[in-house]
């Protein structure tokens, strides 16, 4: 059986029309959206007009940790304008999705009247909600609220147990403040303050 061959010019004819072909197909072929992961990369390589970009779109998706990282540009000033207005529109749908970082910066706007009236209950009861999600600077804040008196009344027992807790939950500046506390309390203050500690611990599982 004879194998008939095609003229060469027939085989430079066809692989163009294929390379043509493949050409177009590019122009068709999906193209992969940008992820929550990629907006991180673009932070870390200090790209942040890129990484908001991303976040933006994600958050309009409703993507809570998209949301919280579209605030902290607004909140920061991150290669825009700092304005705690529009950080604070997108803490409230974060942490309206049970989002404990978002929770935690909206108890930290309360505090400082940063795109709203300072309002010490409003901040505690949102730090009291990230506490229990295991957020150790929301634990602490809820001890330097008892410290200061910032919403409850002065508590140096209660502030003291918040901030063990906070301090075995990695929270650095927790233990820097404890220890000031620990010059303040009596023994039997300590003893005191180290039950609730324990029963704190029970209740407020630790940040995973």
């Amino acid at each position: 059986m004879m194998i008939r061959s095609f003229p060469r010019r027939y085989l430079s004819i066809s692989a163009v029309v294929i390379g043509i072909l493949l050409l177009f197909a590019a122009d068709f072929m999906p193209v992969r959206a940008a992820t929550f992961e990629d907006g991180i990369a673009a932070q870390k390589a200090g790209d942040y007009s890129k990484a908001a970009a991303i976040w933006e779109r994600l958050a309009r998706q409703g993507h809570a940790g998209a949301q919280v990282k579209l605030a902290d540009t607004y909140y920061k000033g991150l290669h825009r304008k700092q304005d705690f207005v529009r950080a604070l529109a997108w803490y409230r749908k974060a942490a309206g999705q049970n989002h404990p970082e978002a929770q935690y910066m909206l108890g930290q706007m309360y505090t400082y009247g940063h795109g709203v009236k300072a309002d010490y209950d409003e901040a505690l009861k949102w730090f009291r909600r990230a506490a229990a999600q295991g957020h150790a600077d929301a634990q602490y804040s809820i001890g330097a609220s008892y410290f200061k008196g910032f919403g409850v009344e002065t508590d140096y027992v209660t502030a003291y147990a918040w901030m063990t807790l906070a301090m075995k939950n990695g929270s650095t500046l927790a233990g820097q403040k404890r220890e000031l506390l620990a010059g303040v309390l009596s023994k039997s203050q300590k003893r005191k303050a180290g039950k609730l500690a324990a029963k704190l611990a029970r209740q407020y599982p630790k940040k995973k």
